[in-house]
Protein backbone atom coordinates (compact mmCIF):
# COMPACT_ATOMS: atom_id res chain seq x y z
CA UNK A 1 0.00 0.00 0.00
CA UNK A 2 1.58 3.37 -1.19
CA UNK A 3 -0.62 5.55 1.36
CA UNK A 4 -3.55 6.11 3.25
CA UNK A 5 -6.14 9.11 4.61
CA UNK A 6 -8.63 8.94 6.92
CA UNK A 7 -11.52 11.30 7.91
CA UNK A 8 -14.36 10.44 10.72
CA UNK A 9 -16.48 9.47 8.11
CA UNK A 10 -14.10 7.16 5.25
CA UNK A 11 -10.82 6.07 4.70
CA UNK A 12 -9.34 6.15 1.19
CA UNK A 13 -6.55 4.48 0.24
CA UNK A 14 -4.26 5.25 -2.69
CA UNK A 15 -2.10 2.17 -3.99
CA UNK A 16 -0.53 0.39 -6.80
CA UNK A 17 -1.38 -2.12 -8.93
CA UNK A 18 1.70 -4.56 -9.14
CA UNK A 19 1.69 -4.02 -4.85
CA UNK A 20 -2.08 -5.23 -4.70
CA UNK A 21 -1.77 -8.75 -4.21
CA UNK A 22 1.04 -8.37 -1.42
CA UNK A 23 -0.87 -5.34 0.17
CA UNK A 24 -4.79 -5.73 0.23
CA UNK A 25 -5.02 -8.29 3.22
CA UNK A 26 -3.40 -5.74 5.56
CA UNK A 27 -5.08 -2.60 4.91
CA UNK A 28 -7.95 -2.45 7.64
CA UNK A 29 -11.82 -2.67 6.67
CA UNK A 30 -10.89 -3.53 3.13
CA UNK A 31 -13.20 -6.50 3.05
CA UNK A 32 -16.06 -3.98 3.07
CA UNK A 33 -18.73 -2.59 0.90
CA UNK A 34 -17.54 0.79 -0.60
CA UNK A 35 -16.26 2.80 -3.59
CA UNK A 36 -13.31 2.31 -5.77
CA UNK A 37 -11.42 3.78 -9.08
CA UNK A 38 -8.84 2.04 -11.01
CA UNK A 39 -6.39 3.37 -13.78
CA UNK A 40 -4.01 2.85 -16.25
CA UNK A 41 -1.20 4.79 -17.73
CA UNK A 42 -1.12 7.19 -20.19
CA UNK A 43 -0.30 5.83 -23.94
CA UNK A 44 1.18 8.26 -26.44
CA UNK A 45 -1.57 11.19 -26.64
CA UNK A 46 -4.69 9.51 -25.64
CA UNK A 47 -6.30 9.95 -22.26
CA UNK A 48 -5.43 7.11 -19.95
CA UNK A 49 -8.43 4.39 -19.09
CA UNK A 50 -9.70 5.04 -15.66
CA UNK A 51 -12.74 2.20 -14.56
CA UNK A 52 -14.83 3.62 -11.32
CA UNK A 53 -17.07 0.69 -9.66
CA UNK A 54 -18.17 -0.39 -6.47
CA UNK A 55 -19.20 -3.38 -3.95
CA UNK A 56 -17.36 -5.64 -1.99
CA UNK A 57 -14.03 -3.56 -2.58
CA UNK A 58 -11.59 -6.29 -1.50
CA UNK A 59 -13.20 -8.95 -4.02
CA UNK A 60 -14.00 -6.38 -6.67
CA UNK A 61 -9.97 -5.41 -7.15
CA UNK A 62 -9.10 -8.70 -6.79
CA UNK A 63 -11.39 -9.62 -9.92
CA UNK A 64 -9.69 -7.08 -11.80
CA UNK A 65 -6.76 -7.49 -11.59
CA UNK A 66 -6.55 -10.85 -13.88
CA UNK A 67 -9.11 -9.26 -16.37
CA UNK A 68 -8.58 -5.35 -16.74
CA UNK A 69 -5.58 -5.52 -19.15
CA UNK A 70 -5.07 -1.33 -19.17
CA UNK A 71 -5.08 -1.91 -15.54
CA UNK A 72 -0.80 -3.10 -15.69
CA UNK A 73 1.31 -0.80 -14.13
CA UNK A 74 -1.45 1.28 -13.08
CA UNK A 75 -3.17 2.74 -10.03
CA UNK A 76 -6.24 2.98 -7.84
CA UNK A 77 -8.14 4.28 -4.78
CA UNK A 78 -10.62 2.30 -2.34
CA UNK A 79 -12.99 3.81 -0.20
CA UNK A 80 -14.71 2.50 2.86
CA UNK A 81 -15.72 3.76 5.73
CA UNK A 82 -13.51 4.49 8.58
CA UNK A 83 -16.18 3.48 11.38
CA UNK A 84 -18.09 -0.10 12.34
CA UNK A 85 -20.45 0.16 9.84
CA UNK A 86 -20.11 -0.08 5.99
CA UNK A 87 -21.11 2.91 4.32
CA UNK A 88 -25.29 1.64 3.11
CA UNK A 89 -26.23 0.83 -0.64
CA UNK A 90 -27.85 4.46 -1.03
CA UNK A 91 -24.16 6.20 -0.26
CA UNK A 92 -22.22 3.64 -2.15
CA UNK A 93 -24.23 4.43 -5.03
CA UNK A 94 -24.23 8.47 -4.58
CA UNK A 95 -20.25 8.47 -4.32
CA UNK A 96 -20.01 5.85 -7.04
CA UNK A 97 -22.36 8.30 -9.49
CA UNK A 98 -20.47 11.95 -8.27
CA UNK A 99 -17.18 10.28 -8.18
CA UNK A 100 -17.85 9.08 -12.80
CA UNK A 101 -19.47 12.11 -12.83
CA UNK A 102 -16.55 14.31 -11.27
CA UNK A 103 -14.15 12.41 -13.41
CA UNK A 104 -15.95 12.87 -16.61
CA UNK A 105 -16.02 16.85 -16.07
CA UNK A 106 -12.55 16.37 -15.96
CA UNK A 107 -12.21 15.61 -19.60
CA UNK A 108 -8.54 14.48 -18.46
CA UNK A 109 -9.67 10.55 -18.78
CA UNK A 110 -11.50 7.74 -20.91
CA UNK A 111 -13.72 7.17 -18.33
CA UNK A 112 -14.77 3.46 -18.66
CA UNK A 113 -17.49 2.50 -15.57
CA UNK A 114 -21.08 0.65 -15.88
CA UNK A 115 -23.72 3.16 -15.94
CA UNK A 116 -24.82 4.36 -12.48
CA UNK A 117 -28.47 5.29 -12.06
CA UNK A 118 -29.13 9.44 -11.90
CA UNK A 119 -29.20 10.67 -8.01
CA UNK A 120 -32.34 13.06 -8.48
CA UNK A 121 -31.87 13.69 -4.99
CA UNK A 122 -28.88 15.33 -3.01
CA UNK A 123 -28.66 14.01 0.82
CA UNK A 124 -26.35 17.11 2.81
CA UNK A 125 -24.88 13.65 4.46
CA UNK A 126 -23.88 11.92 1.30
CA UNK A 127 -22.22 15.25 0.09
CA UNK A 128 -20.36 16.03 3.28
CA UNK A 129 -19.41 11.93 2.60
CA UNK A 130 -18.09 12.95 -0.72
CA UNK A 131 -16.07 16.34 0.53
CA UNK A 132 -13.98 14.23 2.95
CA UNK A 133 -13.20 12.18 -0.13
CA UNK A 134 -12.15 15.11 -2.04
CA UNK A 135 -10.13 16.58 0.94
CA UNK A 136 -8.57 12.98 1.33
CA UNK A 137 -7.16 12.63 -2.12
CA UNK A 138 -6.10 16.35 -2.26
CA UNK A 139 -3.88 15.36 1.11
CA UNK A 140 -3.00 12.59 -1.20
CA UNK A 141 -1.93 14.70 -3.59
CA UNK A 142 -4.46 12.46 -5.99
CA UNK A 143 -5.53 14.42 -9.09
CA UNK A 144 -8.41 12.86 -10.56
CA UNK A 145 -10.72 15.30 -10.58
CA UNK A 146 -9.22 18.49 -12.41
CA UNK A 147 -6.76 19.51 -14.39
CA UNK A 148 -5.66 22.15 -11.98
CA UNK A 149 -2.16 21.65 -9.83
CA UNK A 150 -3.08 19.82 -6.30
CA UNK A 151 -3.50 22.08 -3.32
CA UNK A 152 0.09 21.54 -2.43
CA UNK A 153 0.97 23.20 -5.88
CA UNK A 154 -1.59 25.69 -6.43
CA UNK A 155 -0.06 28.67 -7.46
CA UNK A 156 1.25 30.66 -4.47
CA UNK A 157 4.19 30.27 -2.10
CA UNK A 158 4.02 31.50 1.51
CA UNK A 159 5.84 34.30 2.65
CA UNK A 160 7.63 34.87 6.45
CA UNK A 161 4.39 35.85 7.71
CA UNK A 162 2.07 33.19 6.30
CA UNK A 163 0.13 35.75 3.59
CA UNK A 164 0.10 33.85 0.29
CA UNK A 165 1.60 35.39 -2.66
CA UNK A 166 0.47 34.61 -6.43
CA UNK A 167 3.06 32.90 -8.51
CA UNK A 168 0.38 33.31 -11.40
CA UNK A 169 -2.91 34.32 -11.76
CA UNK A 170 -3.98 30.71 -12.68
CA UNK A 171 -7.40 29.89 -10.76
CA UNK A 172 -6.60 31.14 -7.72
CA UNK A 173 -9.53 33.67 -6.44
CA UNK A 174 -8.92 36.53 -3.80
CA UNK A 175 -11.11 38.99 -1.64
CA UNK A 176 -10.19 42.31 -0.85
CA UNK A 177 -12.38 44.34 1.55
CA UNK A 178 -12.19 46.31 4.81
CA UNK A 179 -8.38 46.07 4.98
CA UNK A 180 -7.68 42.12 4.85
CA UNK A 181 -7.33 39.90 2.18
CA UNK A 182 -8.32 36.28 1.09
CA UNK A 183 -7.18 34.06 -1.16
CA UNK A 184 -8.74 30.75 -2.41
CA UNK A 185 -9.52 27.96 -4.94
CA UNK A 186 -13.07 26.10 -5.69
CA UNK A 187 -12.31 22.33 -6.13
CA UNK A 188 -15.54 20.53 -7.63
CA UNK A 189 -17.21 20.21 -4.21
CA UNK A 190 -16.67 23.46 -1.91
CA UNK A 191 -14.28 26.44 -1.35
CA UNK A 192 -11.15 26.59 -0.05
CA UNK A 193 -9.41 28.78 1.83
CA UNK A 194 -5.83 29.21 1.59
CA UNK A 195 -3.13 29.28 4.81
CA UNK A 196 -2.46 32.99 5.54
CA UNK A 197 -5.27 34.52 4.28
CA UNK A 198 -7.11 37.49 6.64
CA UNK A 199 -10.37 38.01 8.40
CA UNK A 200 -12.15 40.65 9.70
CA UNK A 201 -11.56 40.80 14.03
CA UNK A 202 -15.13 42.89 14.75
CA UNK A 203 -18.55 40.56 13.37
CA UNK A 204 -21.04 42.73 11.45
CA UNK A 205 -24.92 42.90 13.20
CA UNK A 206 -25.82 41.80 9.89
CA UNK A 207 -23.76 38.66 10.63
CA UNK A 208 -25.29 35.51 10.97
CA UNK A 209 -25.45 33.66 13.89
CA UNK A 210 -24.51 30.05 11.65
CA UNK A 211 -21.03 32.24 10.84
CA UNK A 212 -20.39 33.34 14.20
CA UNK A 213 -20.20 29.76 15.45
CA UNK A 214 -18.31 28.95 12.53
CA UNK A 215 -15.70 30.73 13.20
CA UNK A 216 -15.83 30.31 16.76
CA UNK A 217 -14.96 27.05 15.91
CA UNK A 218 -12.11 28.18 14.14
CA UNK A 219 -10.61 29.68 16.48
CA UNK A 220 -11.41 27.17 19.44
CA UNK A 221 -9.46 24.87 16.81
CA UNK A 222 -6.24 27.13 16.01
CA UNK A 223 -7.44 27.31 12.03
CA UNK A 224 -7.77 30.85 13.50
CA UNK A 225 -4.68 32.26 14.97
CA UNK A 226 -4.74 35.45 17.43
CA UNK A 227 -4.64 37.34 14.23
CA UNK A 228 -7.15 36.18 12.60
CA UNK A 229 -5.07 34.66 10.11
CA UNK A 230 -5.75 30.96 8.52
CA UNK A 231 -2.94 28.48 10.09
CA UNK A 232 -4.07 26.00 7.32
CA UNK A 233 -5.72 25.27 4.70
CA UNK A 234 -9.71 25.09 5.04
CA UNK A 235 -12.82 23.71 3.09
CA UNK A 236 -15.97 25.63 3.51
CA UNK A 237 -19.07 24.23 2.01
CA UNK A 238 -19.36 27.33 -0.44
CA UNK A 239 -18.11 30.51 -1.60
CA UNK A 240 -20.82 32.47 -0.23
CA UNK A 241 -19.80 30.66 2.98
CA UNK A 242 -16.46 31.05 2.87
CA UNK A 243 -16.93 34.91 2.11
CA UNK A 244 -19.31 34.85 4.70
CA UNK A 245 -16.88 33.98 7.59
CA UNK A 246 -13.63 36.02 5.86
CA UNK A 247 -15.58 39.44 6.52
CA UNK A 248 -17.80 38.00 9.36
CA UNK A 249 -21.16 39.53 7.54
CA UNK A 250 -23.93 38.11 5.07
CA UNK A 251 -23.28 38.36 1.51
CA UNK A 252 -23.18 36.69 -1.63
CA UNK A 253 -20.23 35.53 -1.27
CA UNK A 254 -19.64 37.53 -5.43
CA UNK A 255 -16.61 39.19 -3.68
CA UNK A 256 -13.93 36.96 -4.84
CA UNK A 257 -12.30 37.80 -8.13
CA UNK A 258 -9.91 36.12 -10.13
CA UNK A 259 -6.10 36.91 -8.46
CA UNK A 260 -4.22 39.46 -11.37
CA UNK A 261 -1.03 38.92 -9.33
Amino acid sequence: MDSFKTSEKIKVYVFRRPHLRADIRNWDGIDRNGVYAIWGPQKSKKRPPIYVGSGNVQTRLYAHHDNKSYWRNGEGIAIVSSGNRDLNQRQIQYLEHRLAQLIREAECWDLRTERTPRIRRISKANEDYLKDILVCLDGLSVNLLSKQPTQESNNFIQTRDDAPILRSSGKTLCLKSKGITAYGYEPPTGFVVLKGSQTVKQQARSCPSSISGIRKNLRQKGVLDTRYRFTQDHLFNSRSQASKVVLANSNDGSGWKSCQC
